[in-house]
């Protein structure tokens, strides 16, 4: 049973998550407007009146996979369909993110370590504004949160050892790309599970490598699910948003690259002595730098609105850099760097944890980077609550054995102030002191 101080801490993030997400709800220039107001609480309103029979083609509106949308209409034969109910009820749905999370963490870190590491996901502006409109965004999140914490945390057989491929099932469902977590539930099928929980809470070491058959065939949910999809389609999205030619770009991967620089310095500069690895490979490192470099000139990766890429304040630091053929040289020089940070952090999770969770967390990164090299929009609202989840997690199993270790204070706080700063500028100064005066600043620093 939960002792109360855990307990505790549920009812703070849950409070703060309510106090600056509920006076958003009915404000205006919060962000997401036109993708609810255009695509998913249509969705919603168009499902509700036929309800309980479903169509895959004509109940889609927008490109992503109808399941959230479809959970909404049901949910709203009880509620009613009023649009602020619909809020309500993602934003509740919103708040449960950093509760899993913090739920997570717990199991390894003091609560109040758990607590102050979870503010970061709570405060990205990008998760705040996907909390207060009818978006599929945070309900992705969740679904994906679930079943990485599933493939962490319980075993790869039994029955528990099912439940992360339902919520991976669940995930694809609700957004098609997070087809990606099917990487991460079959390494973890075939490592040693030494390193993952038995029932009783400790690391087990007699379980067999390979899933039972029976768990081992629900954790291919996702590909039973994409490939239900795919026959009511005859693509991976509704026949409406469909192209006569591929957009494949390496284009996504440098972005998410380069913004995991900016966010994953404050982390590495918290984690002090702990963030140097103490084995380091030259030839590795070389090769991981041409990775990042390659990735960022192999496609075209200015701003182009024609082509999805642009939203977001990264884009909008794009435009005033030079470039080179079409290649930016902010993701020339950064994201080689993002692909270093990577390796870093997957040195250092060896380090300090295990071989099979350093893989499992790699996996995770490099499956979720690779999904979107196949998206025509490249938006970065899709990316940060994610990389910040990454980040999280990663920090979280880098000091789980360090019981002494006391973080650098200063850097946290640099990040928060970031975060905080961002959600003040993008949402509340435009929301509680009018668009007019917080025009200015919300045009120069992005969308």
């Amino acid at each position: 049973m939960p002792n109360k101080h855990f307990l505790y801490g549920l009812i703070g993030l849950s409070a703060l998550h309510l106090a600056i997400t509920l006076p958003l709800l009915s404000a205006p220039g919060v962000g997401n407007y036109y993708d609810e107001a255009v695509y998913h609480y249509p969705s919603v309103l168009s499902i509700r009146q036929h309800w309980p029979r479903l169509d895959f083609i004509s109940d889609v509106i927008s490109p992503i996979s109808p399941g959230y949308h479809y959970f909404l209409a049901g949910l709203s034969l009880l509620t009613g369909a009023d649009l602020m109910k619909m809020r309500l009820i993602n934003d509740f749905l919103s708040m449960l993110i950093p509760l899993v999370l913090f739920s997570w963490l717990a199991r390894d870190l003091s609560l109040a370590r758990s607590f102050w590491l979870v503010l970061p996901v709570l405060f990205c502006s990008n998760f705040l504004k996907a909390s207060c409109r009818v978006v599929t965004d945070n309900a992705a999140l969740l679904l994906t949160l679930l079943t990485l914490a599933g493939v962490f945390l319980l075993p790869s057989r039994g029955w528990r050892g099912s439940l992360p491929g339902v919520t991976a099932g669940l995930a694809v469902l609700c957004r098609q790309l997070t087809l990606w977590l099917e990487a991460p539930l079959l390494l973890q099928s075939f490592l040693h599970p030494a390193s993952v929980d038995d029932e009783k809470g400790h690391h087990s070491k007699t379980i067999p490598a390979m899933a039972g058959p029976g768990v081992f065939l629900i954790r291919l949910l996702p590909l039973g699910c994409i490939a239900f999809l795919y026959s009511k389609w005859d693509g991976l999205v509704p026949p409406i948003w469909q192209t006569p030619s591929g957009n494949a770009s390496t284009a996504p991967a440098a972005y998410i690259l380069t913004l995991f620089v900016f966010f994953s310095a404050p982390f590495l500069l918290a984690l002090g002595r702990l963030g140097r690895p103490k084995q380091l490979d030259s030839i590795s490192i070389a090769l991981v730098i041409l990775l990042g470099l390659a990735l960022a000139l192999i496609s075209p990766n200015t701003w182009n609105h024609e082509y999805g890429r642009w939203g977001g304040r990264l884009w909008d630091l794009s435009r005033k850099v030079p470039a080179m053929g079409d290649r930016s040289s902010l993701f020339i020089v950064l994201s080689p760097l993002g692909a270093l940070t990577v390796y870093f952090l997957f040195r250092l999770l060896v380090e300090n944890t295990s071989r099979e969770k350093a893989l499992l967390w790699l996996m995770s990164f490099v499956a979720w980077t690779a999904s979107f090299c196949t998206s025509r929009n490249i938006f970065q609202r899709y990316f940060e609550a994610q990389i910040l989840v990454f980040l999280v997690v990663a920090t979280g199993l880098i000091i789980a054995p360090h019981p002494a270790w006391r973080p650098q204070r200063w850097a946290m706080f640099l990040l928060g102030a970031l975060l905080v700063g961002t959600d003040l500028v993008e949402i509340y100064v435009p929301v509680f002191y009018g668009a007019n005066a917080g025009h200015q600043l919300y045009q120069e620093y992005g969308h």
